[in-house]
């Protein structure tokens, strides 16, 4: 579940360890494309304490059968500063930005 207003999205989000690595990713609940108009949406995102620049897109995660997984990726660093460990549920907010 998502709650919407024009400029910010805020959603409950699963941490997904990104293959062997320490790094995460968290999936964005809905199609971008229908949401923003774009592929490719730059964001200003807040995941508990833990604010940063990034993007939303889909990196080939496969989720979903009928659609694709667009998703807002965390590095090793990031995931590390937020202290939480991978299948833990997070808030996210979203606020769009200009490239």
């Amino acid at each position: 579940k998502m709650d919407l207003n024009p400029n910010t999205y805020r959603f409950q989000g699963k941490l997904w360890r990104m293959h062997e690595s320490l790094a995460a990713y968290i999936i964005f609940p809905g199609d971008i494309k229908k949401i923003f108009g774009k592929g490719i949406v730059y964001a200003h995102f807040k995941i508990e304490h833990l604010e940063f620049d990034g993007c939303i897109l889909n990196r080939g995660h496969k989720h979903y059968k009928h659609g694709p997984t667009y998703t807002i990726s965390l590095s090793r660093e990031r995931f590390l500063e937020l202290g939480r460990p991978w299948g833990d549920k997070v808030t996210v907010t979203v606020r769009e930005r200009e490239k």
